[in-house]
């Protein structure tokens, strides 16, 4: 079976963190310093395009980002608990704050529940055209 880019790309990101684990902890560290900067940047990017997008699983696309750092972490074993649970509950934070902000501040100040909330206004949008 043939793999993707994006698959090879993240095949040889995981061995080479890997390697960086056994090797040098310290530049490790600074590395997944940088890899989480760069996948919060990611959910970002993702969740503006929730404004222009009109599908329903828009703004699910920035917490795809947290997957794929799940899966670069696990290439590291014993050090991803430590080092990775405190990553993943910060992207998960940002992932949800980057939706919020581009969804609005009427969905996350609304008393209703912000995923009725979106469907009301996909509804809503679908009716103008």
């Amino acid at each position: 079976m043939a793999k993707t880019a994006s698959e090879r790309r993240l095949a040889k990101r995981s061995s080479a963190l890997a390697q960086l684990a056994d090797s040098n902890p310290e530049h490790l560290k600074r590395v997944l310093e940088t890899l989480l900067r760069g996948w919060v940047n990611e959910a970002r990017y993702r969740a503006s395009a929730f404004r222009h997008e009109t599908g329903n699983d828009a703004p699910l696309k920035a917490f795809a980002v947290i997957e794929h750092a799940q899966r670069a972490l696990l290439a590291l074993g014993p050090q991803a608990v430590s080092l990775g649970q405190g990553m993943l509950a910060t992207l998960r934070h940002e992932c949800a704050k980057a939706v919020a902000e581009a969804g609005g501040r009427h969905l996350y100040l609304s008393a209703v529940d912000c995923t009725t909330k979106l469907r009301m206004c996909n509804v809503r949008d679908r009716r103008r055209d």
